[in-house]
């Protein structure tokens, strides 16, 4: 893994959360990194100042030299200790003037990838014998030695230089998390850096929350007790520090924190996302592949399977491919070491007789070999997977045990049509490698099956898939609108699924999400992620430079939860008081007059709402899109509502001549009321939730019942039964709506 680690500096404007990172993709983009060197006065040992030398952007150094003194010609050079450069002697790498009280350190590094210390980490300290009570301030001078860092190449590096005694407004503060390959929780050389990892800063009450920090400023109101705890990018790591404490005052000049990361299971774990920016008939356009591990092994013969729709030709890609049968493409990728990524394209069309505007299309990347890295002690062994397809008419939809062990317990299965559940939630229960089949007739309408997954299964899976314009409607057409109202099953890091309506015209700057959520409230179940997509075009004259993109989060999305997902083009990205930026620059984006294919570009990311967000949440979110130095340009706004049990069910009623029922408020709170004009015997009232569980019961007596309610449920939708002597007279589907 390369340590050479690109940085995006930013100031915290005030104590709230903060999210730095870089992400790059196809063209990597390198910028130089200034070397900074910092000499920190760390006080007196008796007779003895301590001063450390200090480095950031310390990464493949190839040859050091520099001078320093004490400018107060007070006390006389005693040697340094706990030096971390390789190959460094002290009698052979440091020569010292006792006149001019100066230090000259001349260092070559032998080893052809140069040198690597994390930011901020100590590169020696240097030992001055002197009077404690008189004043001391140590500078770099060049003279004898000037201040010269190459890298292995001999190529001269940008140094910054911070002398003992200069003041500085704010405090650069830098976070480290390396690979700990002997597990003895000292970085070594040659041990690789984190690109991932979350920083969580406990400071006057207040936990902040950092995601891939490489360069912090604190300022004075800032000042103060912090405590630091590092959170990995997937829990097959942990660290060997839990909490590292650090008193911020005006005597800190810089702040420098390592954490040892150490295997909890050696596994890798492989991870893919695909994406394009839009999905347009009759034309060739491109999908976007990005690949990684985050596991902590390497992966041999790791291959990338694509599965095409349909609909859908492949017309090439931008890395060769191993094999081809279609629907599914195959591309070798070969060994891939921790925390290594790739990216490729692929170039497809869609067809245009057999396929309309707005019909959704959907491509899926699976990365292989897929290994469960951690397993729950309590599963059983039995696993959900779900197909689907068009063939003779019907709708087919297969429920599968393709686990190694039967289910012990039922799970549920629902069906949605369009958008309404024609029918309740069922149990099934199915052995190992035994199957259960589902029809529908092919009528044009959007047919999706969810299922519950087993307990306790590895990962994240939530099987649910769909079959749209399977047959056709009463007028020749199909139900389009309905496909992308529900999540994908694809939670897991080694699928990825992207699900597009086709589009012709288009705003080229705009914003998606998905899931987009049930019917007009875009209602979404709290626990699920939003994949969020921006996209722009340079739709002026002249060639964009720059392109950034700001967008404000919503108080409900837990900031811990954010991925980047995938681009196309390099970026860096920052979160500042929920404000997430992400910045192309340079990205040379042609305008469309004269290159439209590459006057596009997008961004994706995903982030969960909150577990604590009440029903009724809604989340809003727009972003502001800037071409070089140009007035913004406003995308759409994508709207969520949090809920659940939000599908309305269509259920066939019992004869209405039997009991005619008007039933108020609808939603209900307190109460709900019951009329019937009819004369019958007693009658019994069952409130149940969607899945038949009883949740209120009482008799009715008379034309008029009166159901007392109090707030005690949750909003959704619930069934009311009404029978007679336990023969269903009456069943209808209510909605429920808490006061708050």
């Amino acid at each position: 893994m390369a340590k050479a680690m690109n940085r995006y500096i930013r100031i915290i404007l005030s104590t709230s959360v903060l999210i730095f990172g870089i992400f790059g993709f196809q063209n990597a983009l390198i910028a130089q990194n200034t070397v900074s060197l910092y000499l920190i006065d760390k006080g007196w040992n008796l007779d003895t100042n301590i001063i450390e030398l200090r480095a950031t952007h310390f990464q493949r150094v190839g040859t050091m030299h520099f001078s320093l003194k004490e400018i107060n010609n007070q006390g006389d050079f005693a040697g340094v200790d706990q030096i971390q450069l390789m190959n460094f002697q002290p009698g052979v790498n440091i020569t010292y003037n006792s006149i001019s009280k100066t230090i000259s350190v001349s260092w070559d590094v032998l080893f052809i990838n140069g040198f690597n210390i994390p930011d901020g980490q100590l590169v020696f300290r240097i030992l001055w014998k002197s009077n404690p009570n008189f004043s001391h301030c140590y500078e770099f001078v060049q003279s004898p030695l000037p201040t010269e860092i190459k890298d292995p190449n001999l190529i001269p590096q940008i140094v910054k230089l911070y002398n003992s005694c200069d003041a500085l407004l704010n405090v650069p503060s830098f976070f480290n998390a390396y690979i700990d390959i002997n597990k003895n929780c000292n970085y070594e050389f040659q041990e690789d850096l984190f690109t991932q990892y979350t920083i969580l800063d406990s400071f006057n009450n207040q936990i902040n929350t950092y995601k891939n920090p490489q360069n912090l400023f604190y300022t004075k109101q800032e000042f103060g007790l912090h405590y630091y705890k590092i959170l990995p990018v997937t829990s097959l790591w942990t660290s060997c520090t839990n909490y590292q404490m650090v008193l911020i005052d005006s005597t800190t000049k810089i702040i420098g924190l390592s954490y040892g990361m150490q295997s909890v299971v050696d596994c890798p774990e492989l991870s893919v996302e695909i994406n394009t920016p839009i999905v347009r008939r009759c034309v060739d356009y491109s999908y976007y592949i990005h690949y990684e591990n985050i596991g902590t092994l390497a992966a041999d013969s790791v291959k990338v399977l694509i599965k095409l729709d349909p609909f859908m030709s492949l017309k090439g890609a931008s890395i060769p491919i191993s094999n081809f049968q279609a629907p599914y493409a195959e591309f070798l990728i070969g060994k891939l070491d921790i925390f290594k990524h790739g990216n490729f394209t692929i170039t497809v069309n869609i067809d245009c007789d057999s396929t309309s505007i707005g019909q959704t299309h959907c491509v899926s990347a699976e990365i292989l070999p897929h290994k469960d890295c951690i397993i729950p002690a309590n599963w059983s062994g039995a696993s959900i997977k779900l197909d689907a397809k068009c063939e003779n008419g019907k709708n087919k939809f297969r429920i599968q045990n393709i686990g190694t062990q039967d289910m012990p317990d039922p799970v549920q299965y629902w069906i949605v049509e369009d958008d309404i559940m024609p029918g309740l939630k069922k149990d099934i229960k199915l052995n190992k490698a035994s199957f259960f089949d589902i029809e529908y007739p092919a009528n044009g309408k959007t047919y999706r099956l969810i299922t519950d997954q087993v307990k306790n299964h590895p990962g994240l899976s939530y099987p649910s898939i769909a079959l749209e314009a399977c047959g056709k409607n009463g007028s020749g057409g199909i139900s389009t609108g309905y496909y992308l109202m529900f999540p994908e099953d694809e939670e897991d890091p080694n699928i990825a699924i992207d699900c597009q309506a086709s589009r012709s015209s288009f705003d080229p700057n705009d914003k998606t999400a998905s899931p987009l959520g049930y019917q007009s409230d875009h209602y979404i179940e709290s626990q699920r992620t939003l994949e969020y997509k921006i996209r722009f075009q340079n739709t002026g004259n002249d060639t964009a430079f720059k392109v950034v993109i700001v967008d404000t989060l919503s108080e409900w999305m837990d900031l811990s939860t954010l991925k980047i997902l995938n681009a196309s083009h390099p970026f860096s990205f920052s979160l500042i008081n929920r404000v997430l930026s992400f910045r192309f620059d340079p990205i040379y984006l042609p305008y469309q007059s004269i290159d439209d294919a590459n006057s596009q570009g997008f961004v994706q990311y995903s982030i969960r709402p909150n577990s604590k967000a009440p029903l009724e949440t809604k989340l809003s979110n727009t972003a502001s899109i800037y071409f070089d130095f140009n007035a913004p340009i406003q995308t759409n706004t994508t709207i969520h509502t949090i809920n659940r049990d939000f599908i309305i069910v269509s259920i066939k009623v019992a004869d209405p001549s039997i009991l005619n029922v008007n039933i108020y408020p609808n939603p209900g709170t307190d109460y709900l009321i019951l009329e019937t004009d009819m004369l019958s015997p007693e009658k019994d009232i069952q409130l149940c939730d969607l899945n038949g569980r009883v949740l209120l019961s009482q008799k009715w007596i008379g034309q008029q019942s009166i159901l007392q309610l109090n707030d005690r449920f949750q909003s959704g939708t619930y069934i009311l039964n009404i029978y007679e002597k336990s023969k269903l007279l009456y069943r209808a589907t209510i909605a429920l709506k808490t006061k708050n």
